[in-house]
């Protein structure tokens, strides 16, 4: 290691030692160094230069007396100013000088992702002040940067095969028996929340399934998930109408009409039920809707009853459980990695988008609420449901907005409003996928 590295090091100390609050930034000090050392060890970068970095980060403080914002680009300029003076700018490139006053200089903005040392910089600080004690929930930008740094990109635990198939049948024949026994006056949003959420959980494990048939014996194994399958799809489709009133229902902005919007939606179930009970009734498609119920997005393709049958015909004997065990591993590896990344890229611009890669987190989260991914990874599946929730809350919204008649309902100014809090808030999740989606392409 250089001398001159030494007694910058030894130099900063010193001003951290004499600090007002000396105790604090010498053990600040100590601990940012310790984990800038480590990650540029890690990560493959100048371990000189990140002891630069780190042991200079906060002189704009220590030796500045500059407290809060602002103290960055103090510390900065403090440095900058000794290199300078005491012959040390002959030893570095400008390069290095350069990228030394960079990453110091926004070592505050947590919320940013930017070059190798920056990042650097900013996650020894976070990790520092996890050890003392001093990360909280409420500072988003650093707690969020403080679960990417703790995220796994990867499942390396997953569930033993029997507990999929002993999921998969308890999931297949909790939606049976939701169909065949259809709602109760009171749980009506329940039930159809019910019907697609279990319908969407099976889906979630025919995708493993599918991906590893060549581990199960019966050689007609994918024809019949993709029969099954079919089957679960209709479900979805023949729910779509009622989950998008059911949504419009559970929305804080009603400001009109909230009863027709009721009556509308219990037209809708009397429909499922009929469709479900196989009755072809057209007429029970418009009997005693409100003045705009044509606006209701009703699907007359689905006027005739649906052929769906969800009595499953799947066997599971498997040939190498050792080795489906280490397939899946991999199987739900790539599918999360797609995941990731595919986040990562979700800007405001496109609701579209937001709901796509919701679609395909779905599947991922509930893998990791049935179990079926052992949760060690809990960063990442935390970051997975709140990321569900947001984007949840955007379509929703979206789509009360596309409806024809929604300022018969609704405050409109008010869901766009709430629209647009929620997309500011995803960004800070967007930031979590950035920074592991990073981990997974230098990795």
């Amino acid at each position: 290691m250089k001398k001159s590295v030494l007694y910058l090091k030894g130099l900063f100390e010193g001003y951290a030692i004499g600090a007002d609050d000396s105790d604090f930034e010498w053990q600040h000090f100590k601990d940012v160094t310790y984990h800038a050392q480590i990650l540029a060890y890690d990560r493959h970068l100048d371990e000189e230069i990140a002891l630069i970095i780190a042991s200079g980060h906060d002189i704009g403080r220590t030796y500045g007396k500059l407290y809060g914002k602002g103290h960055g680009k103090a510390s900065a300029k403090i440095l900058k100013k000794v290199l300078y003076d005491n012959g040390f700018v002959d030893l570095y490139s400008k390069k290095d000088i350069n990228r030394v006053l960079r990453a110091i200089e926004n070592h505050s903005k947590k919320q940013l992702i930017e070059d190798d040392y920056s990042e650097l910089i900013k996650d020894a600080d976070t990790l520092a002040h996890v050890d003392e004690n001093l990360l909280v929930e409420s500072n988003d930008s650093e707690y969020i940067r403080y679960r990417a740094l703790m995220s796994k990109c990867s499942i390396n635990c997953v569930a033993p095969l029997h507990k999929w198939i002993g999921t998969f049948e308890k999931l297949s024949g909790s939606l049976l028996h939701l169909w065949e026994c259809g709602f109760h006056e009171g749980n009506e949003i329940e039930w159809v929340h019910q019907v697609r959420t279990t319908t969407r959980k099976l889906r979630s494990i025919l995708m493993v399934f599918r991906a590893l048939e060549q581990y199960f014996v019966d050689a007609t194994f994918v024809q019949k998930i993709d029969a099954y399958e079919k089957n679960l799809v209709k479900v979805l489709k023949l729910f779509e109408n009622a989950r998008g009133l059911a949504v419009m229902l559970a929305l804080e902005a009603h400001r009109y009409h909230h009863k027709d919007l009721k009556r509308i939606y219990q037209n809708e179930l009397n429909r499922l039920e009929k469709l479900m009970n196989r009755e072809d009734d057209r007429d029970c498609l418009h009997e005693n809707l409100s003045v705009d119920s044509s606006a209701i997005f009703l699907d007359n393709t689905l006027a005739t009853p649906p052929e769906i049958e969800l009595h499953s015909t799947l066997t599971f004997e498997c040939t190498d459980y050792e080795g489906w065990q280490k397939n899946c591993e991999s199987t739900i590896n790539r599918q999360l990695k797609k995941y990731i990344l595919a986040a990562a890229e979700v800007n405001g611009k496109s609701i579209k988008k937001i709901h796509k890669v919701r679609i395909q987190g779905k599947q991922i989260k509930y893998l990791f609420e049935l179990g079926l991914i052992e949760n060690t990874n809990e960063h990442l599946s935390k970051m997975v449901t709140v990321f569900h929730e947001i984007s949840g809350e955007i379509h929703d919204i979206t789509d009360a907005l596309a409806f024809k008649h929604a300022k018969r309902y609704f405050d409109v100014k008010q869901l766009k409003h709430k629209q647009a809090t929620d997309l500011e808030n995803l960004k800070k999740y967007v930031f979590y996928f950035e920074k592991v989606s990073k981990q997974i392409k230098s990795s």
